[in-house]
């Protein structure tokens, strides 16, 4: 679908990948009876895994981060008309999660596939960082997926039954970045583990995998993350397809690789970010905006050039 010529920074954008926020998957397609996932705000409930999603289909049984269980099984029951079965569970707490999962299995039995989506961020210069504000992101995102993953995978184990799982982390695990050091140093941590976990635990019948996103627009994280809305522009200016991600995307994504269609994906980190980290990759991308008459100006000298 063709979408419209926008100007950026003086340059002209054709903008040709429009956001497709349709299932990729049907309900005879989906054969998961039982999902685990963790999160951290409520509003995920009804955004990440919308109706017109792949993993609406699956939806059942969810461990929440922190919030009140009663709303967010009442608002998933709405929304989905799925059974749904709410825990409050903080992540951080391993005892917290031990119940968590054994709550889980006792209600819906072993899962078969864990999301591990709960997570922590804000932006601030390293030197600004104090030793708790490093351990309230690390605890989050590296020690709570460490937690609920090893807790579900021995119990997986003692029932001898194999499972999906998938860790949601970002284009900066792999790179690194600066003003997120707590993010990208735990993000690359749970990539680790996964990666780990696939080469040891697929023996098991389980599967590990990984989803990095770029942007992707949500109140609760662009309200830490980009709080005055000024670099929003600046984040579409540098993705070659012209926008920002949306949750329908990456909920497709994750149906594809928690699937049957996916069983011999396991290790895998997967990119989805419209090509933003090839784009700042590369040393030369910026001459993008360079205008076809500079082009002509500019082979015209190299031609006149002689010698090395």
């Amino acid at each position: 679908q063709k979408g419209e010529k926008t100007n950026f920074s003086g340059f002209f954008y054709l903008s040709v990948f429009q956001p497709w926020a349709k299932c990729a998957a049907s309900r005879q397609q989906c054969t998961t009876s039982c999902i685990l996932l963790t999160s951290s705000k409520s509003d995920v409930a009804t955004k990440y895994l919308p109706r017109e999603s792949g993993l609406y289909n699956w939806w059942r049984y969810w461990a929440w981060q922190r919030d009140d269980n009663s709303f967010v099984q009442f608002r998933c029951q709405v929304c989905y008309s799925k059974q749904v079965h709410a825990i409050q569970c903080d992540v951080r707490d391993p005892a917290s999660v031990k119940n968590a999962v054994a709550e889980t299995i006792q209600v819906a039995g072993h899962p078969d596939v864990v999301i591990n989506n709960a997570a922590g961020n804000f932006i601030s210069p390293s030197e600004r960082l104090s030793a708790n504000a490093w351990k309230t992101i690390t605890d989050i995102v590296l020690n709570g997926t460490a937690f609920v993953t090893l807790e579900v995978g021995k119990e997986l184990i003692k029932a001898q039954k194999g499972a999906a799982f998938l860790a949601i982390t970002t284009i900066y695990a792999e790179s690194g970045s600066g003003f997120v050091l707590p993010s990208a140093s735990a993000k690359a941590g749970v990539e680790a583990m996964s990666k780990s976990l696939a080469a040891e635990w697929g023996r098991y019948g389980m599967r590990f995998n990984v989803i990095q996103p770029g942007p992707i627009k949500t109140k609760g994280a662009f309200s830490r993350l980009d709080p005055t809305g000024a670099f929003e522009k600046k984040m579409i200016e540098r993705i070659p397809c012209g926008r920002l991600g949306t949750v329908e995307e990456i909920a497709n994504l994750a149906a594809y690789f928690c699937s049957d269609y996916a069983s011999w994906v396991n290790g895998a980190v997967i990119r989805m970010d419209g090509g933003e980290f090839v784009s700042m990759a590369g040393e030369f991308n910026d001459l993008k905006r360079v205008t076809k008459e500079q082009w002509d100006m500019m082979e015209a000298m190299i031609r006149k050039t002689k010698g090395s």
